[in-house]
């Protein structure tokens, strides 16, 4: 099918398809269509690790929280930036906070550092990161790549990031249910303040679907008087599909295939989780595919399951 015809197509299902540039700036990449922002992928060196933001829908509406938090929206956990991938334990290291020593005023955390600017092609980026440890030394390595396409219902972010076992060691992804490729919206999706949390398998709320397997994962809100939201999608070819969610109701959410132990610990237990540990080894990879849908509309106007059908059939 050409080009041509597949506008064609998506036009005489009532959606037009639309055109997604990018263009080069000071360790970040900025998204445009239609001539307007619609996002930017941020590397530089002044965060520690790569993230997409603002998460915004066709119609303009910005979903996700503040960089940093604008006034009125919760402060906690300030590395929770738009879209990211990270892991709270890979071999003793810890890519998901962001923690200094106060005594020292030394980075206590891991960080993943784009060491080289990412590469471009056509809608999509590719970036190589370096997994540093506090000391700065390199354990590991991951490719992230997102490719931006969409309608006039919904920006579409696929999402493929490759783990690379690349450092010389073993990459042990230890069980840790701060993980994976994930998103925070700001305070109109959290559930206090009406935020509608939905999965492939029909449960709501945090109370239900924290932990739990499904194949998508849905978060919708009214901001500005309307009704919007964010969608993550896991590909049937991942590691462990359907994958398990760390959906908080706090407007946080990731598809996180590491945490099946501490998703499922029992109350009281301290001890440590290793039911989701897994074990990269030394020269190899592992990948994954997600698809991130920013959508107007709720989850049944987005037609979110039928979009995760076809997501997993390319």
């Amino acid at each position: 099918m050409n080009r041509r015809h597949a506008i064609a197509l998506l036009g005489a299902a009532g959606l037009n398809a639309a055109e997604y540039a990018l263009q080069k700036d000071t360790g970040r990449i900025h998204v445009m269509s239609g001539g307007k922002r619609v996002t930017t992928f941020h590397y530089g060196a002044a965060f520690d690790r790569p993230f997409i933001h603002p998460l915004v829908t066709p119609s303009g509406i910005e979903m996700s929280r503040g960089v940093p938090p604008r006034a009125g929206e919760d402060g906690d956990h300030d590395w929770h930036r738009g879209l990211w991938w990270g892991h709270g334990e890979v071999s003793g290291v810890d890519f998901w906070r962001e923690r200094v020593d106060k005594a020292t005023g030394k980075k206590t955390t891991g960080r993943i550092v784009v060491t080289k600017a990412p590469a471009i092609s056509g809608s999509a980026i590719t970036a190589m990161g370096d997994l540093t440890n506090s000391e700065g030394v390199v354990i590991g390595r991951v490719e992230q790549q997102f490719r931006f396409s969409g309608n006039a219902q919904s920006h579409i972010i696929d999402c493929s990031i490759t783990i690379m076992a690349s450092g010389g060691i073993d990459l042990v992804m230890a069980d840790s249910d701060d993980g994976g490729l994930a998103i925070r919206l700001t305070n109109e999706f959290e559930e206090k303040s009406g935020g509608a949390m939905l999965n492939s398998e029909g449960k709501k709320g945090a109370a239900e679907m924290w932990g739990k397997p499904a194949r998508w994962v849905d978060y919708s809100g009214v901001r500005e008087g309307k009704p919007c939201g964010v969608a993550i999608l896991d590909h049937p070819k991942n590691f462990r599909y359907p994958t398990e969610w760390h959906a908080r109701g706090y407007g946080l959410n990731s598809a996180n295939p590491f945490s099946h132990g501490s998703f499922n610990r029992k109350k009281g237990d301290r001890s440590k989780p290793t039911g989701g540990e897994h074990t990269i080894r030394k020269g190899t990879d592992l990948k994954f595919r997600y698809r991130v849908v920013l959508h107007d509309g709720n989850a049944a106007a987005a037609n979110i399951d039928s979009m995760q059908q076809q997501f997993g059939k390319s």
